[in-house]
């Protein structure tokens, strides 16, 4: 079959209609261009179901996703603190983060090698000078929640890293309206964990106070920190809502 023959057939018209309305530059037309070949067109005309082989392995794909993805955000729920309290868990979570997303854009790093989180913890850990009142306690919890991050399979990782490359949106879009719904206490977790990965990545000089002050002055400007609680949990939804314009925020904040 020819491509004017093809292109017949899927609009139903004249052979030399795609070509005016190809000249036309009609959004139709750009969009058709763009996404599919000359094959996948056909094989859309010619299967039964009108499928697309291409896009049945992307819907598979993000089910895959969703699947990390909803892991993720039990993992975040259940281990990272939202407080202007101190936890050194959550301290060094995010900066474990920041330390594999520089690694990613590091031009000297073959991060292609790196496939688990697991991976990158030792280097990660040979940098920290870590200390703390009641060290045996707290370090026997740190290695507790760290070997959580061991567990993450090669799914887990690639997720996190996908997220990291866009500033934690995938974490945070998508999350309504689907056909698998993404309970509010994790659109919660999805929209706190964007924010303050972008503040660590962002102003990493600030101590981990100040890093939570930071997020709670952009929430409400000139809040109380004995409000911080009550705030966090009442403004989130249109955090969700507006997050890029917040991420723009955290980039411009001194």
């Amino acid at each position: 079959m020819t491509f004017k023959q093809t292109m017949s057939l899927l609009f139903s018209t004249a052979e030399g209609t795609y070509y005016k309305w190809k000249s036309q530059k009609r959004p139709i037309i750009l969009l058709l261009d763009y996404l599919l070949t000359q094959s996948e067109i056909e094989e859309f005309l010619s299967s039964p179901d009108h499928t697309i082989s291409k896009f049945e392995m992307i819907k598979d794909f993000e089910m895959i996703l969703m699947g990390s993805k909803i892991d993720y955000l039990q993992f975040v729920d259940e281990n990272l603190a939202l407080s202007l309290k101190y936890d050194l868990f959550t301290d060094l979570y995010y900066k474990f983060l920041v330390y594999l997303n520089e690694m990613q854009r590091s031009e000297d790093t073959d991060i292609s090698r790196t496939w688990t989180l697991s991976d990158a913890i030792p280097g990660f850990f040979l940098k920290q000078n870590i200390t703390t009142e009641n060290e045996e306690h707290e370090l026997y919890k740190l290695q507790y929640k760290f070997s959580k991050i061991n567990s993450f399979d090669q799914n887990m990782s690639n997720f996190i890293r996908l997220c990291m490359g866009r500033d934690m949106l995938p974490l945070v879009a998508n999350n309504t309206g689907s056909h698998i719904e993404i309970s509010e206490l994790y659109r919660k977790s999805a929209v706190y964990h964007a924010l303050l990965f972008n503040i660590y990545k962002l102003h990493p000089e600030l101590d981990y106070k100040e890093k939570m002050k930071l997020l709670l002055e952009l929430i409400v400007p000139g809040s109380k920190e004995e409000d911080a609680d009550i705030i966090f949990e009442k403004n989130w939804k249109h955090l969700e809502v507006d997050f890029d314009k917040f991420v723009v925020k955290i980039k411009n904040a001194k």
